[in-house]
């Protein structure tokens, strides 16, 4: 994907089907000559604090196109920025960040993903 780019561009990989992890574990103690669950248990903690099931590549308002590679693609992200808006985000930004509660209520309401 480096060879395609002129600097900025974000580029997709087709890493093709999903894997799950519990597969993905248990390849690896057998690729090293053990035992799942016999040699080497596996243990199923749950999602910590701000992780995700799936991983989302490009959201609603973004595509991909194709490039000279099949299993490359670039993305077509479409981003407008209201300048004065951004100004007066980063001075809330500044005055709350000494505050850890007033800081993530900030973040939340220019990041719609942020928990």
């Amino acid at each position: 994907a480096s060879i395609f780019g002129d600097g900025g561009e974000v580029y997709i990989l087709d890493m093709g089907k999903p894997v799950k992890i519990v597969d993905l574990a248990k390849n690896l103690i057998k690729l090293h000559g053990l035992e799942p669950e016999k040699d080497i248990k596996i243990v199923f903690t749950g999602l910590r604090p701000g992780e995700k099931l799936k991983e989302e590549l490009l959201n609603s308002k973004e595509n991909q196109k194709p490039t000279e590679h099949e299993k490359i693609f670039k993305a077509n992200i479409v981003v407008k920025v209201d300048i004065e808006f951004l100004e007066n985000f980063i001075n809330e930004l500044e005055e709350n960040v000494f505050s850890k509660d007033k800081l993530f209520e900030h973040l939340k309401t220019f990041v719609n993903k942020f928990n």
